[in-house]
């Protein structure tokens, strides 16, 4: 696999890890201030944008999907049915079992593969402009928007919990 896609599937893994992470924030908030769960989970910040639910959701179908078709795999399809929390993490912890099944050679003609979606009205994408130029930013869009509705609602987040953790050194 060349380093871009190893770069990818790690953008993946970490999108994921941060997804559970505001999941895990949002449990919190939803147990210590005695918030009813759909409150935060149906929440948006402007009427016209997709709730938090589908935020999360649309995270996970990216992230294997994004990975399907750069292989030529098939995508799994996962029913968009969650209504808690709990099913939200559930969902999440599953695509990451999906993201680990890759493996190297699965990304070999990654950057000549066509992708294609029926949103795309007849045109598609090439894999190598697909990475580069959609799936990064779509990927992070949509991270975004949960962490963004998040703090919305009043949950305590930061950077930090956007980032992730970060390996640092200390100086010599």
């Amino acid at each position: 696999m060349n380093q871009k896609y190893e770069l990818f599937v790690t953008l993946v893994s970490r999108t994921l890890d941060t997804a559970t992470h505001l999941l895990d924030k949002a449990d919190a908030f939803i147990k210590e201030r005695d918030v009813h769960e759909h409150e935060v989970i149906q929440a948006t910040i402007a009427p016209d944008m997709f709730n938090f639910t589908r935020q999360i959701q649309l995270i996970s179908d990216n992230a294997k999907g994004y990975l399907a078709k750069l292989s030529g795999k098939d995508p799994v399809s996962m029913p968009d049915t969650e209504s808690t929390i709990a099913e939200l993490k559930t969902r999440i912890e599953k695509t990451k079992e999906i993201v680990r099944t890759f493996t190297v050679e699965d990304f070999s003609k990654a950057d000549e593969v066509e992708i294609t979606y029926s949103w795309l009205g007849g045109k598609h994408f090439i894999g190598k402009e697909f990475v580069e130029e959609f799936a990064v930013a779509n990927m992070f869009f949509h991270l975004s928007m949960a962490y963004a509705i998040l703090r919305n609602q009043g949950i305590a987040i930061g950077k930090m919990d956007f980032i992730g953790e970060v390996k640092m050194y200390d100086n010599k």
